[in-house]
């Protein structure tokens, strides 16, 4: 009978601040998008300028890079491995 032992650790931090910027990566492209058909809610982006665009593309991008550094660690304790 062996007796192992798993820990797990979980990047919440990471996770979080990642959502959080994707979801405000896609707010501004869900307003940049009405703002194309006329309907905005921000009144800035009826301009509708090309660094608007590039801003909320890497604020997007910036939230899936904090979403993929997390990674999930484990530490394995096996009682007959010594």
């Amino acid at each position: 009978m062996t007796l192992k032992l798993k820990y797990f650790k979980v990047p919440w931090t990471l996770w979080g601040i990642g959502v959080f910027f994707i979801f405000f990566g896609l707010f501004l492209w869900y307003h940049l998008l009405l703002a194309h058909w006329g309907g905005a809610l921000l009144k800035s982006f009826k301009e509708r300028h090309w660094w608007q665009y590039l801003l909320s593309a890497f604020v997007t991008c910036v939230g899936a890079s904090f979403f993929v550094a997390g990674k999930v660690r484990t530490l394995l304790i096996d009682k007959n491995a010594g």
